[in-house]
């Protein structure tokens, strides 16, 4: 595959509605299970596109006929080439979601403060009864919360016009 990323082809031709874009990056965590419902919410945004970005196995947890919108696989290593390539200027948020041991982990904690280091905005993991059944720390926030500050990151940002 060549180094360069291929341009990302309009979102809404020829529709002057859209004034927001946004890119979701799904990954192979259960908490993937989320991913239809998360767009769902996103798109109840007014002036808002959005797009998904996954990676094979987060494709285990969802079924792609319940996501209406265009889904980027990792065939292309689409992740990884946004994020070297990511405008810096705009908000980048993230949503850790994992096992407690594996959030606890000394290496997790670098790697979410090197993310933050880079300016990107972490949606913090909450405390709840996890999938494999241990209760703690790791559970992807809630839809509601995640909606809540990607709009309000838009709007702070002037990406998003107020409804």
């Amino acid at each position: 595959m060549s180094p360069m990323m291929s341009p990302l082809p309009p979102i809404c031709p020829g529709s002057s509605e859209k004034n927001a874009h946004i890119l979701v990056g799904v990954t192979g965590s259960v908490a993937a299970l989320k991913l239809p419902l998360l767009v769902a919410e996103l798109l109840k945004i007014p002036g808002l596109a959005v797009r998904v970005v996954t990676t094979e196995n987060a494709k285990h947890f969802y079924k792609a006929e319940e996501i209406p919108v265009t889904i980027y696989d990792d065939s292309d290593e689409w992740q990884t080439c946004v994020i070297r390539a990511w405008d810096v200027s705009k908000p980048l948020l993230f949503c850790p979601a994992m096992n407690t041991l594996m959030w606890e982990h000394p290496i997790t904690a670098r790697q979410v403060g090197q993310l933050k280091e880079f300016g990107y905005v972490e949606i913090p993991c909450i405390v709840k009864k996890l999938v494999c059944g241990d209760e703690g720390r790791g559970a992807m926030a809630e839809i509601s919360t995640i909606v809540e500050k990607t709009e309000a990151a838009l709007l702070q940002r002037g990406l998003l016009k107020p409804s």
